[in-house]
């Protein structure tokens, strides 16, 4: 099926439509302190607005549980993208109200209008269709530039897509790409690197990539619980309980590849000793003495992965590989970082996401040399697994959507 996207929409001026964008950023005394997010969007907007189309941006910020909360407004977000893009954007402290209605009464072709956190009403999380109902009456079509929230089926995501047509920004467009090419048609030799904290809500992933991909490489977390299983004794690692099955099915692939060696310490004691401890072929012994825990992969295994990534055509990356917020224990995963940056553009394609993953790129000061640099997490390993996500399937052609409105003024509220 084909993607609806922005070229779709036809003439636009005059036409009132709503964007869902992920700007949910952090905050310190008002100031957005990482606005990777909003530079993200930017495309979107200008498009829409330069074609005369009067935007309506929606977003959430935090977990406010419904109630409003002062300290989680948009409004510095608003400020910060009006600086970032050039435009004179309205903030609307308001949800489809009477507020709204008044703001939008007096719109100009090009205009572009934020509204308050969608997270201040229940009916966003909770998916609800009067809520949907409301923002849409506001508008003549929809369009989803939020790929990092389209796995959660929430009102401005899912409900909506109801009572408008759906379409996809630019940033939507390139993720569903980029991401549908490495799924399905990965140039070999492929490899995945995959760390971070619970296997159970990767073992999906692991499995859709060992089964395209040449090579899966493990780390973190996930390559802790997989070693405890074996036998190994790995002491106060971070590792997932209860997760014997999912990691017994893992490390039963016959592409996956394990750390060959491991950096140890007291990971919550500032000056403790780290030791190396070779692991490679060796029968289950105790890793770990004590309090000591696995705080990052070896010098052995750093060579022996980077070996890997520098001979592959495709790389995916998800999840650090040990305690990188601690700086003497991020190297296994900032020289990774080092050696993906460096592989990619022209020689392979590298697709690295997930928070902490992206951050960790960052850190580099090579995070500009990747191809992509997924906005999403949970949203990137859905599409990578192959599972279909609620703010995606509405995008595609095929599917009955509603007629546009022939007016876009929204009636006015008792």
């Amino acid at each position: 099926m084909k993607l609806r996207t922005l070229r779709d929409l036809g003439k636009l001026r005059g036409e009132r439509v709503l964007v869902r964008v992920d700007f949910n950023v952090p905050l310190s005394d008002g100031t957005v302190r990482d606005e990777s997010r909003l530079w993200a969007a930017l495309p979107t907007v200008q498009y829409l607005s330069a074609r005369g189309a009067v935007v309506i941006l929606l977003a959430h910020l935090g977990r406010p549980d419904g109630r409003p909360a002062r300290e989680l407004s948009l409004a510095p977000v608003a400020r910060r993208f009006a600086q970032i893009s050039g435009h004179l954007v309205s903030f609307v402290p308001d949800l489809g109200g009477e507020r709204t209605v008044r703001a939008l009464s007096s719109s100009v072709p090009g205009q572009v209008f934020m509204l308050e956190n969608l997270r201040f009403d229940r009916g966003e999380e909770s998916n609800s269709g009067s809520f949907a109902k409301r923002l849409a009456g506001l508008a003549a079509f929809y369009v989803n530039d939020a790929f990092g929230v389209s796995h959660r089926a929430h009102a401005s995501v899912s409900a909506i897509t109801r009572y408008l047509p759906a379409y996809a920004g630019e940033l939507m467009e390139r993720e569903l790409t980029v991401l549908s090419h490495v799924r399905e048609r990965p140039e070999s030799p492929s490899v995945a690197l995959i760390g971070g904290a619970k296997i159970t809500t990767k073992i999906g992933l692991i499995k859709a990539l060992a089964s395209r991909f040449d090579t899966v490489m493990l780390g973190g977390g996930l390559a802790n619980t997989v070693l405890s299983v074996r036998g190994f004794g790995v002491g106060a690692s971070l590792l997932e309980r209860g997760a014997a099955g999912p990691a017994t099915q893992i490390g039963k692939l016959k592409n996956l590849k394990m750390p060959v060696d491991v950096l140890v310490a007291e990971a919550g004691k500032p000056g403790s000793r780290a030791r190396v401890v070779p692991i490679a072929g060796s029968q289950p012994f105790v890793i770990c003495r004590g309090k000591e825990a696995i705080v990052d992969i070896g010098p052995r295994t750093i060579l022996a992965y980077a070996s890997e990534l520098t001979r592959a055509k495709t790389i995916v990356w998800n999840g650090p590989l040990g305690i990188f917020e601690t700086p003497r224990f991020s190297h296994g995963t900032l020289a990774l970082a080092r050696v993906i940056a460096a592989r990619s553009r022209g020689r392979a394609l590298g697709v690295v996401g997930g928070g902490e993953t992206v951050e960790a790129m960052v850190r580099t000061g090579m995070s500009k040399h990747v191809d992509h640099l997924s906005t999403g997490g949970g949203a990137m390993l859905a599409v990578l697994e192959g599972r279909t996500l609620p703010g995606v399937k509405p995008l595609y052609a095929g599917r009955a959507v509603p007629r546009p409105k022939k007016k876009t003024r929204p009636r006015r509220t008792a």
